[in-house]
């Protein structure tokens, strides 16, 4: 004999009418955009339709807060990486300038050795990641198994010579850029 299921679509419907206004300062207590939390409303929604039959009598609202809850953190974390992201591009962009501004192939050139002396400047195994993924050509995964390291090690490696770089190459714009004491400054 089959049971009828104990959350319908109307059940369901009651339960997020009581809680949306609370699930909605909740969600806003979190840190949450403004503009992102009837999104997340939805996601809860959506999940608690989705997992209706792990409901326990009684606990329905704490259910739907627990999923809040795990979508909010997800959240967080996807915002906090993608400020990371922007961060880097951020401090990257001087440099991602420059290369777009002047095209010429002497500036190309003179750009190339600069990087190349700087690379020298690297930690050791920062400075082979880099020669070897960016003037060899070799893939994150040749890299690996060429120095013995795991795939997440080159990656990192590389990523903190990339970090490097720029910071080198924007403190050595500053330099050219800065004028000498005494000169006029108009």
């Amino acid at each position: 004999m089959k049971h009828p299921p104990r959350f319908t679509e109307e059940t369901i419907r009651a339960l997020c009418r009581e809680h949306s206004a609370a699930l909605s300062r909740f969600i806003r207590s979190t840190g949450v955009h403004p503009d992102n939390i009837d999104d997340l409303i939805q996601d809860c929604l959506l999940t608690l339709w989705i997992k209706r039959n792990e409901i326990q009598e009684g606990k329905e609202r704490s259910f739907l807060f627990g999923i809040a809850h795990k979508l909010t953190l997800a959240y967080r974390r996807k915002m906090g990486l993608e400020a990371k992201r922007r961060a880097q591009l951020i401090n990257a962009w001087p440099i991602i300038v420059s290369v777009q501004e002047n095209t010429t192939q002497e500036h190309d050139e003179s750009m190339m050795k600069r990087i190349r002396a700087m690379i020298k400047l690297l930690p050791p195994r920062l400075r082979q990641v880099a020669e070897l993924i960016h003037f060899a050509g070799k893939t994150h995964a040749d890299v690996a198994h060429e120095l013995g390291i795991s795939m997440p090690a080159v990656y990192m490696a590389d990523h903190r010579a990339i970090q490097r770089l720029g910071q080198m190459l924007m403190l050595q714009s500053i330099e050219i850029e800065t004028p000498e004491p005494g000169s006029d400054v108009s």
